[in-house]
């Protein structure tokens, strides 16, 4: 399992624990200078078919699988994806790639701004769309479509494009 968390603070933690064994372990803290995490460009990888997690990835991606998140004491169940976004997004970086499978337009569609989705939404549900869209709009987001999943590596490879010589994270949309 590959973990990163992010905070508003700029610190990286990364963990990396394999599936199945114990002989490898990494746990680091790394700062990344202010100046520098806003100007970072993220690649965010969601190409995968999440067939570990079948029958429940059959429909839907595992991205887009809810989770329950607790903030200010109110509970909402949100895609992992949006969370990792909002958590990126909190510390100022703006600038977001997406590779994804063409099997996964639901991702797409979740990270585009509907105008008339939200009039049709009661005032408590709408409060939460017009949040997450406010953030979308704070951002720049390219969709780049993996055609063949041949692994992490190439879905990083494929985003060779945007990120071109700058700095950049690669995070998992699933983690």
């Amino acid at each position: 399992m590959f973990k990163t968390t992010i905070s508003a603070s700029s610190t990286l933690a990364v963990s990396i624990y394999p599936f199945g064994s114990n002989k490898f372990f990494i746990n680091s803290k790394f700062k990344i200078p202010d100046n520098k995490i806003e100007n970072m460009k993220v690649v965010i990888t969601a190409a995968g078919k999440g067939t570990r997690l079948l029958p429940a990835t059959k429909k839907i991606p595992k991205e887009m699988l809810p989770i329950f998140q607790v903030n200010n004491n109110e509970i909402r169940t949100v895609p992992i994806l949006q969370i990792i976004f909002e958590q990126l997004l909190s510390c100022k970086i703006q600038d977001f790639c997406f590779v994804v499978g063409r099997e996964k337009l639901v991702i797409k569609d979740h990270f585009t701004v509907r105008q008339k989705f939200l009039k049709q939404l009661d005032s408590h549900s709408k409060k939460s769309i017009t949040d997450f869209y406010q953030k979308l709009n704070k951002s720049n987001i390219i969709w780049i479509n993996q055609k063949h999943p041949k692994g992490f590596g190439d879905a990083v490879r494929v985003a060779e494009t945007f990120v071109g010589r700058d700095d950049f994270l690669v995070h998992g949309g699933d983690v």
